[in-house]
């Protein structure tokens, strides 16, 4: 009954992380117009779900971390309540940041859950210095190099622009063409020569331009609209890759199922919760943080899939939210676009995230213990 429980607040748990997380990676290209919403989420459904598979390959010291060994006292780690305690301090926390649409990082609530859990329970072995060097830094700093890392990006794409990334959509059409002297009527009743065929490839307004309509017409997206779309999905892989393993942490040591079937699981209930419950969170990240163009979008997603697929190789717990809206910062602040006022309450919401979570998994906790005393 208890492994029922903990499985069931689990996937609660990936469902809200999806509701509050998917559309992040996706957000320029809805906020840059690339593509419709639907059209973003789908994208980023389909590059989470596949980021969250290849996390049973490359991202397994995120498990074992997440899972609470060696930050508290393998006695309570080891607890039932304590899983139960951490989800629903978590699961809490999320479904009232996705509530009032604030993006708020899934990471730093885990961490909350931990550190509450682990200061109510007395754990003579809450390990600080690892704490510190595995949790807070790698949380602390990403954000703050993911501003400088595309502020970067976009200053070389502003070097390069005009030769790398032509901002007009391109045509391949195919022409029928007849030679002049054909039509002549001296020629009429002489056997008519094969049309040649000519392709061209120019811009759309030239393509229509053209007279003789084409055999055939093929609009090709621009090459910067392409890089963007591929960036977005780059960033949902990177999340659902770094993310997938925290969430799995809290089976590891009470699931009944293998882990492979516990990712699985995990990574549905990612998708669903983006497709069910992301809206409000998409509005904010798309729209409210800061205009801009597909350029200024590829650069921010570049950073932040970068940067998060780099700490999850190497097991560091990196926040896509705050990697994320630290790229679109240190963007906006090249090209003076920001809207601080909502950036404020989100920044506001990141620094309430900690101790809210703290609160309700030590509560959970305590009641938990209390009872079963």
């Amino acid at each position: 009954m208890i492994t029922l429980i903990i499985f069931s607040l689990v996937l609660i748990l990936a469902f809200m992380n999806g509701a509050n997380d998917n559309f992040k990676g996706v957000s320029t290209l809805y906020g840059s117009k690339v593509t419709t919403y639907k059209q973003a989420l789908t994208w980023a459904s389909i590059t989470t779900f596949l980021g969250s598979l290849t996390s049973l390959f490359l991202a397994q010291a995120l498990i074992v971390r997440f899972s609470g060994k060696g930050l508290v006292d393998e006695l309570v780690s080891t607890s039932p309540y304590f899983v139960i305690a951490v989800a629903l301090g978590t699961i809490i926390t999320l479904v009232l940041a996705t509530r009032f649409g604030f993006p708020i990082s899934t990471t730093h609530a885990l961490l909350g859950s931990l550190i509450g859990v682990g200061l109510i329970s007395n754990s003579s072995l809450f390990n600080l210095t690892l704490l510190s060097q595995k949790f807070i830094f790698p949380l602390l700093f990403t954000p703050i190099l993911s501003a400088l890392l595309a502020s970067l990006v976009f200053g070389l794409t502003s070097i390069f622009k005009n030769f790398l990334l032509p901002s007009e959509p391109h045509c391949i059409c195919l022409h029928s063409r007849i030679p002049f002297w054909a039509l002549s009527p001296c020629c009429q009743n002489s056997a008519l020569p094969h049309p040649s065929i000519d392709l061209q490839i120019e811009s759309p307004s030239q393509c229509n331009s053209i007279s003789a309509p084409p055999l055939a017409r093929i609009v090709l997206p621009s090459l910067i609209d392409s890089l963007h779309f591929i960036s977005a999905g780059a960033v949902c892989f990177a999340r659902g890759l770094n993310d997938t393993p925290k969430i799995m942490g809290l089976l590891l040591l009470s699931s009944a199922l293998s882990i492979q079937h516990s990712i699985m699981m995990i990574a549905i209930a990612m998708v669903m919760g983006g497709i069910i419950g992301g809206r409000k969170v998409a509005e904010t990240t798309s729209q409210r943080v800061t205009s801009m163009n597909p350029r200024e979008g590829l650069s921010a997603n570049l950073s932040t899939a970068l940067l998060v697929t780099t700490a999850s190789l190497h097991g560091l717990p990196a926040s896509t939210t705050h990697v994320t809206i630290g790229g679109l910062i240190g963007v906006g602040s090249i090209t003076k676009k920001m809207h601080w006022k909502p950036v404020l309450g989100i920044l506001t919401s990141w620094i309430l995230t900690l101790p809210c979570s703290l609160f309700f998994a030590a509560l959970s906790f305590y009641l938990l213990q209390k009872k079963h005393l």
